[in-house]
C-alpha cells in the first residue's frame, strides 16, 4: 500500500504519521491468561499497537503490568517505513519514560509524547522560568524547558503550557525533539494524537474487539492478530483508496444469487492476477483473495 499509494492520502504535511498506544481489553472472570489489573483497577489485557499512517502496522496482546514493552521491539521491526523520510511519532504518557524517549530521539524524526507523569520537577521549572520566556496563545502562555527524566541519556526538551486554574497555574508538559522551534505550535500537532485514538474506534467496535474470546493468551494474541489483518485489508480497498492504490482496478457491482447468497451484493476488485470479492449482508464484510485467504469482519 505505502509503495503504490498517493502519498497525499497517506502524509500529514508531507510526513509520515507513526502512533503508538495501548488500549486496554476488558475481560470478566478469572480465567483469562495474562490478564491483571491496568491503571485504572480494572482486570484487563494490553493491546499494544503501532500505527503508520491509517494501518495498524503491529501489534501484540500481553500483560497490562508493562503498556510499553513491546515499543522498542515494533521500532526495531518497521524502521524501514520511516526511515531517511519525513516522520512524526505520537504516543501517550505510557511511553514517555527516559528509555523510550531516548529510542524516539535516535530516530531522528519529529516527535510528540504526552508526559503527566514525575511532573513535580518540571513544575518547579517551568514556576520559575522569566517572563519574557513565555509566549501568549489563546488563552494559554507557552514556553520550552529542558529535564532529564530518569533514563533519559541526555536533557530532554519539553513544551510547557501555562494556565490559569483558579489561585494557581495549572501546567502541562509534551515531550518534543530538538527540531521544535514554537511551543505552542508543538501543542497543536500533538493533539492531532486524538485523531489517531479515533481508529480505534474503529477496530474495537467495527470489528467487536472490545473484550477477547478466549481464556488462552496465545490465542487471544493470534485472534487480535488476524483481526489487525484484516482491517488493514478493508483500509486498503476502502472506495476512497483503491484507485490511487491499485493503477489497474476495476470494481464491479452487481447483485446476485451466486456464492454471496439471493440479494446480496457482491463487489470484485482485481489487482493484477488477484481478485479481492467482498460479499456485504445486514453488517458483515467477507473479503477473499484468490490466491485462498479469506478474511471475515463486521462493520
Amino acid at each position: 500500500v505505502w509503495k503504490r499509494a498517493d502519498p497525499g492520502r497517506l502524509l500529514h504535511g508531507g510526513q509520515r504519521e507513526v502512533f503508538f498506544d495501548d488500549p486496554q481489553l476488558e475481560v470478566s472472570g478469572k480465567h483469562f491468561e495474562g490478564a491483571a489489573l491496568n491503571y485504572n483497577g480494572d482486570v484487563a489485557l494490553s493491546w499494544q499497537t503501532l500505527w503508520v499512517g491509517p494501518l495498524l502496522t503491529d501489534s501484540h496482546v500481553g500483560s497490562p503490568k508493562d503498556v510499553s514493552d513491546q515499543f522498542l521491539p515494533m521500532l526495531a521491526r518497521h524502521r524501514s517505513l520511516w526511515r531517511e523520510k519525513p516522520a512524526h511519532f505520537y504516543a501517550d504518557s505510557g511511553s514517555s519514560a527516559g528509555v523510550y524517549l531516548d529510542a524516539l530521539a535516535a530516530e531522528g524524526w519529529h516527535y510528540t509524547v504526552s508526559y503527566n507523569k514525575w511532573t513535580g520537577p518540571l513544575e518547579r521549572t517551568a514556576a520559575g522560568l522569566p517572563t519574557m520566556a513565555w509566549k501568549e496563545n489563546g488563552e494559554a502562555h507557552h514556553a520550552f524547558l529542558r529535564h532529564q527524566p530518569e533514563g533519559r541519556s541526555t536533557p530532554q526538551l519539553f513544551a510547557v503550557s501555562r494556565r490559569p486554574d483558579g489561585l494557581f497555574d495549572h501546567y502541562g508538559f509534551i515531550a518534543c525533539d530538538d527540531a521544535q522551534t514554537d511551543a505552542a505550535r508543538v501543542g497543536e500537532r500533538h493533539h492531532l494524537k486524538g485523531d489517531k485514538e479515533q481508529l480505534f474506534s474503529e477496530v474495537l467496535n467495527g470489528l467487536d474487539l472490545h473484550r477477547p474470546p478466549c481464556s488462552a493468551l496465545i490465542a487471544n494474541q493470534i485472534y487480535y492478530l488476524i483481526a489487525a489483518l484484516a482491517y488493514d485489508l478493508m483500509v486498503a480497498i476502502k472506495p476512497a483508496l483503491t484507485f490511487r492504490i491499485f493503477d489497474a482496478a476495476q470494481i464491479t457491482n452487481v447483485l446476485t444469487a451466486g456464492p454471496a447468497g439471493a440479494g446480496q451484493k457482491l463487489r470484485d476488485l482485481t489487482v493484477g492476477k488477484d481478485t479481492v470479492r467482498i460479499y456485504t449482508k445486514v453488517g458483515t464484510v467477507q473479503a477473499g483473495l484468490s490466491a485462498g485467504l479469506t478474511v471475515f469482519g463486521t462493520l
